[in-house]
């Protein structure tokens, strides 16, 4: 697995969310993040058999949700235990997806987080 290295606003941003206490900084876990990778990926495959609007959001939310996932464990950070991981984890995904038309998506994944 190829990772960017994060900026050094985005790395600022993250490490403000390690600061107040919504991430933890861990050491990166690559098989961790591959996991949550197929497994976004298994959701995805099943959209096209899904009818339901609001079923495919859910799939398609939880596949996001698993990318992000993902990411955190890439580059070494988990939400912290306790109530508000999804929406540190929206934090952490506007933080990092800074540039259209990523941060759009990222925008729109926090909102539906908090």
């Amino acid at each position: 697995m190829a990772l960017t290295p994060l900026t050094r606003v985005q790395q600022a941003m993250v490490l403000a969310l390690v600061e107040v206490r919504r991430l933890d900084a861990v050491p990166a876990d690559v098989a961790r993040a591959t996991s949550f990778l197929r497994q976004a990926q298994e959701r995805l495959d099943q959209l096209p058999l899904l009818t339901s609007v609001t079923v495919r959001y859910g799939v398609a939310y939880d596949a996001c949700h698993d990318t992000g996932e993902a990411l955190l464990a890439a580059y070494g950070f988990r939400t912290t235990n306790g109530p508000g991981q999804h929406e540190a984890l929206g934090r952490y995904l506007r933080a990092v997806f800074d540039k259209p038309p990523a941060e759009k998506a990222a925008r729109q994944l926090d909102r539906s987080a908090g």
